[in-house]
């Protein structure tokens, strides 16, 4: 059974997946195309140029990542005035509880683990959205 998820918004807003696993990237990108326009990352650095170029309404992060952590990098994206209030869902392997917790703990304001649900994945990151805006 499908079930349609709407917009987050009237014009259709961006989602960054930062992912450098092709195959995770993909099945990310199939479950939020419908209703984002979706930018991809397979590193850092392209993920900054992203956020400072296209300004994402959510950003989909998973942690491993061939130039450094993600985790690091959502930490500096907290401390960072510009970015602090950016919604980003982890979505990862890392299962152990204390992972989860440190992805919390830097700011994380979702985490999910491999392999992802795609009906329920897109209204998860729906509801980011739409609580991030407020």
């Amino acid at each position: 059974m499908h079930i349609s998820v709407p917009a987050v918004a009237s014009t259709q807003p961006t989602a960054l997946v930062v992912d450098a696993n092709a195959v995770e990237y993909e099945k990310i990108a199939r479950c939020l195309e419908p209703f984002y326009r979706i930018l991809k990352a397979a590193a850092l650095a392209e993920a900054m140029q992203h956020l400072q170029q296209a300004h994402p309404a959510v950003v989909v992060l998973d942690p491993d990542l061939p130039d450094g952590d993600g985790i690091e990098w959502l930490r500096y994206l907290r401390a960072n005035p510009a970015t602090q209030s950016l919604v980003v869902a982890c979505v990862t392997h890392r299962a152990s509880v204390r992972e989860k917790v440190t992805g919390f703990i830097a700011g994380a304001d979702d985490y999910v683990i491999y392999p992802i649900d795609p009906e329920t994945f897109a209204y998860r990151v729906a509801l980011l959205a739409r609580i991030g805006r407020r």
